[in-house]
């Protein structure tokens, strides 16, 4: 966890350690294949019960984790297959090219890979909202080593709806990033509107770009940094 760029690709809501996850956890085990080595380390109820371990050479590689949910913690130690099939979803736009299977062993199956990104999840968000435009914009770009995709447009309806990420982590609360697509769109707007001469005044302007907006936005960057009660925030 205090290696510098971890915090770049970790996956879960908040980044928490292993040792919480394993706190919670009746038992886990957690593989790791690298270098041609496959290590393991096993817990049962957040007590080692192997510690980290080689067991021989793989041709494996990545990271893979397997735990139960402690039924003395959660009143429903059953884990949702529809909230991870969404959460999933979620990462495989925001990771285009990037295979993820999710396995429900008594049901169903499903697998994802995405190659158009955010704009899938523009897409479904907008749902049965009719865009006042022919087609979404997106957008991409890398500066600076902080890269940056999205899609937005603006539907028939008043009500406004942005989701933000940052890495893998959706932000809530908006953040640096959501302020820099409302400052920018404004600003390119109040710009076309005084060289058209297509408003008698811009005042106000910021609210009527507001109105009506769809958007997703992801930035993947190295060193973020979160505020908030939730750190549902991105500050940076």
């Amino acid at each position: 966890q205090d290696e510098p760029g971890l915090s770049s690709v970790h996956t879960g809501w908040a980044s928490f350690p292993l040792m919480v996850s394993s706190a919670l956890s009746r038992m886990l085990i957690f593989d790791n294949f690298v270098d041609g080595e496959h290590w393991q380390v096993r817990t049962k109820a957040g007590r080692a019960e192997l510690p980290m371990t080689y067991l021989g050479s793989t041709e494996q590689h990545g990271t893979r984790l397997t735990f139960l949910p402690d039924p003395e913690i959660f009143e429903n130690p059953e884990v949702s297959y529809n909230w991870l099939q969404d959460r999933l979803f979620d990462v495989s736009h925001l990771c285009p090219g990037l295979r993820i299977e999710l396995r429900d062993l008594r049901q169903r199956s499903r697998r994802f890979l995405s190659e158009v990104g955010p704009l899938a999840l523009f897409e479904k968000m907008n749902g049965e909202r009719t865009l006042l435009h022919p087609n979404p914009i997106t957008f991409s770009g890398e500066v600076n080593g902080l890269r940056f995709s999205g899609s937005f447009g603006w539907s028939d309806r008043g009500w406004s709806q942005i989701r933000c990420f940052a890495n893998l982590r959706e932000t809530t609360g908006g953040g640096s990033h959501q302020r820099a697509l409302m400052k920018g769109l404004t600003s390119r707007i109040r710009s076309w509107c005084r060289k058209e001469q297509a408003m008698s005044s811009t005042a106000g302007l910021s609210d009527t770009v507001y109105r009506g907006l769809v958007a997703v936005i992801h930035v993947v960057l190295p060193d973020p940094n979160f505020k908030g009660a939730c750190l549902e925030r991105l500050d940076n």
